[in-house]
């Protein structure tokens, strides 16, 4: 019984050590690596990515090695920098050939948060959610 009891303890510890010791090796010497934030652009139907440039200035690549400046770059991911875009009057009207129904002030003047007690100042809060327009999207 103890025999057995010691050889269960022997493997558990093997198994653990199989896979600890790897998992600690790569944590010790791990190497830095660069991964792009890379979107999806509705307006150029193709994939965009932030990087920087020579002056280490933010600026955005797509997949055919257009360069684009911060603001084309904001232009072409609309429903990502859908704030950016709509503080600067620049949101488009027509995405994909569906008209954007929601306005800058009506975004800007709802609450997006219901809060789990009520008081007075919430029901007026929630009575706002209630007539924003976009709160059914």
């Amino acid at each position: 019984m103890i025999k057995s009891i010691k050889t269960g303890i022997i493997l558990l510890a093997a198994l653990l050590l199989a896979w600890l010791l790897p998992w600690c090796y790569a944590f010790v010497f791990a190497s830095p690596s660069w991964s792009p934030f890379t979107l999806y652009s509705c307006v150029t139907h193709g994939f965009a990515s932030v990087d920087f440039d020579r002056e280490n200035n933010v600026a955005g690549r797509d997949l055919q090695g257009n360069t684009y400046t911060q603001q084309q770059f904001d232009s072409i991911l609309p429903t990502f920098y859908y704030r950016q875009l709509a503080a600067e009057g620049r949101f488009p009207s027509e995405i994909e050939g569906v008209a954007n129904r929601a306005t800058w002030s009506a975004r800007t003047s709802c609450s997006a948060r219901r809060p789990a007690k009520s008081t007075a100042a919430d029901r007026r809060s929630i009575n706002c959610w209630n007539r924003c327009p976009i709160a059914s999207i």
